[in-house]
């Protein structure tokens, strides 16, 4: 409301002259406020531009402080006097160049209220720009700017697109649809239950009961002599931050004999191959535990989760859930539920999976529909239990 200062927002030094802070009136006639809007008095203040002194075309900007990020219904609300004859333009910028809001010519000798849609956005500020008319009656003031739902949440998370609590299967197979395993190892969609003896998850991280969904390594029994590592890769879907704070929070249970290693990491468009940020190793408790990576701003990538197995027993559990996206937006390159996301950063449809053509540029959408020489997995193929003796 501009009563204690300029509440952080800066002269941007291109800008041809500047924006005032001032109570009372301007000092042209028939120009400009006589009071502010917060107290409707000649003692509150605003800040405006002096039309007098400048030509036509001059422009004065004021930029706000860095925002780290915005949720999707985030709004700034302002108030605006544009009086006289010889008013010019008032915009206000997204990052000094997107336009997302503008007014011009006499609006009245009024205060007048204003509501702009910033949305979803990362690293981001706020410009107000005020362009001069010829003549001295251009006078524009603002007061009384707030930001409205703007917030992404009590704790930094914001609940967008990219999020997986493994329970809405629609939005399931939308991102987890690409994983790669060796052998007998592999991702599998599990609900909680009593299973002490294979130290299973009792119950998922979202709901803490035997309804909810999680993502487990599934082991199939292994010879009691077969000590070689059996990776399984979970790739999510490619995205992209928009904000250098992001960072990735998840859930993750491990427990149980010979439980293996959990890594987590990323996959970019400069490498197939993940770095990894983070292990795990060895059981850690029958409890699910909380770990986060700082992801920064980035362009397409995938975060990617690799367990592997160890040991001959299949008597434990390596197991993620409730993925979600902290103090950042991230925007999904394939945003559509009936997208499959391709091994490159390439959406197709995903009833073109496994139909006998590649759709995909590196052919990932046949890479596991059958044809196999099995020399470094099952491409595919899985066990299923039957009843005939």
């Amino acid at each position: 409301d501009f009563e204690k200062g300029i509440c952080g927002w800066r002269e941007d030094p291109t800008g041809h002259f500047e924006w005032v802070r001032h109570a009372g009136s301007t000092s042209s006639y028939y120009t400009g406020p006589t009071s502010d809007h917060t107290y409707g008095n000649s003692s509150g203040h605003y800040i405006y531009v002096e039309a007098s002194t400048q030509g036509k075309g001059d422009r004065a900007r004021m930029i706000s402080s860095e925002f780290p990020s915005s949720g999707p219904q985030c709004q700034m609300q302002f108030y605006y006097h544009m009086y006289g004859t010889s008013i010019g333009t008032l915009r206000i910028l997204l990052n000094n160049q997107t336009l997302l809001w503008n007014m011009t010519g006499n609006q009245g000798n009024r205060w007048r209220k204003a509501t702009v849609d910033i949305g979803l956005q990362g690293d981001f500020n706020i410009a107000l720009e005020a362009v001069m008319k010829n003549g001295y009656t251009g006078d524009i003031a603002i007061d009384d700017i707030s930001f409205i739902n703007c917030a992404i949440g009590s704790d930094g998370e914001y609940n967008g697109p990219a999020d997986i609590t493994f329970e809405d299967m629609r939005k399931l197979f939308s991102h987890i649809n690409q994983y790669s395993h060796e052998d007998d190892t592999y991702w599998v969609i599990e609900k909680g239950k009593w299973d002490w003896y294979y130290n299973k998850p009792q119950a998922d991280h979202t709901y803490g009961n035997t309804s909810g969904h999680f993502a487990e390594v599934l082991h199939s029994p292994l010879p009691y002599n077969y000590h070689e590592p059996e990776p399984s890769i979970l790739y999510l879907p490619w995205m992209e931050t928009l904000s250098r704070h992001c960072s990735m929070r998840f859930y993750y249970y491990l427990n149980g004999w010979n439980t293996g290693d959990l890594e987590i990491g990323t996959v970019d468009t400069t490498s197939k191959d993940p770095v990894y940020q983070l292990k795990i190793s060895g059981a850690q408790g029958s409890s699910w535990q909380e770990a986060t990576i700082k992801l920064g701003e980035r362009g397409l990538f995938r975060p990617v989760f690799t367990a592997t197995a160890q040991g001959s027993t299949s008597y434990s559990s390596i197991a993620i859930d409730d993925i979600s996206f902290l103090t950042c937006p991230v925007e999904l390159l394939c945003k559509d539920t009936q997208d499959w996301n391709c091994g490159v950063p390439q959406c197709i449809n995903r009833q073109r999976v496994c139909d006998f053509r590649q759709d995909c540029t590196d052919s990932s959408d046949e890479a596991s529909c059958g044809d196999c020489d099995f020399q470094h997995s099952i491409c595919g193929w899985v066990n299923e239990a039957y009843d005939d003796k």
